[in-house]
């Protein structure tokens, strides 16, 4: 039998996952009551695209330029299919789009000289819920309209119990590192537009929640 260093237990005890989903239920109820509506875009990666879950943009990546045949980039800019994601799906670019509370957390502005001229920078966190999982290159979009692509990603977990920790099942909430992103930017063409979304985000008060249904769509897994 293996020596194991002194400790005041010799009881493993069993992982307890209903206490990590008390948590969970603390934390999103906090994000219905002090919180607002966000949009979370997810788009198609190389990730995907490599698991056969999507094809390469047949508008901007066909192959018949020598950048795109050579690097495999687009030929232009704000593509009408992918959006700059480089894939297309049933949605072209966007692999899954998500409305949930979220409360946000805004620095100070600040003014960068940029190709395009003098250029405002704004950085945020936001956090929301553990059933939104966006990556470095995803969008979130706010309810006064603005769009900001996704820098960095941390999430909350929890242990309980001794045992392996599956990563999926411990997150509480996840919290993004967001900077707005220029007029300019292809996600401004991402439905549903800036009025529409503006108006979705900001429906009236009611006290049952709304149904977002007609507006999200999931076609493809998280995370990637």
């Amino acid at each position: 039998m293996s020596d194991h260093p002194n400790s005041y237990s010799n009881f493993l005890p069993d992982q307890r996952w209903w206490e990590i989903d008390q948590e969970r239920f603390r934390e999103t109820d906090a994000l219905y009551r002090i919180g607002e509506w966000a949009i979370f875009v997810a788009m198609w990666k190389v990730e995907d695209f490599n698991a056969g879950l999507v094809q390469r943009c047949p508008t901007c990546l066909t192959g018949e330029s020598a950048i795109d045949a050579t690097y495999q980039q687009p030929t232009f800019d704000r593509c009408p299919t992918c959006y700059g994601a480089l894939y297309s799906g049933p949605h072209g670019g966007v692999k899954s789009l998500q409305i949930r509370p979220s409360i946000w957390q805004f620095g100070e502005k600040d003014l960068q000289w940029l190709r395009r001229g003098e250029t405002e920078i704004q950085n945020a966190t936001v956090t929301t819920t553990s059933d939104v999982r966006l990556w470095k290159r995803d969008y979130i979009i706010r309810g006064d309209g603005l769009r900001f692509g996704v820098n960095s990603v941390s999430g909350v977990h929890l242990s309980s119990g001794f045992g392996t920790q599956a990563h999926t099942q411990t997150a509480t909430t996840y919290t993004y590192g967001i900077q707005k992103e220029h007029e300019s930017s292809p996600v401004y063409s991402i439905a549903p537009d800036t009025n529409t979304s503006i108006q979705i985000l900001n429906a009236l008060y009611q006290r049952y929640l709304p149904n977002f249904s007609q507006y999200e769509y999931d076609d493809g897994p998280q995370g990637t």
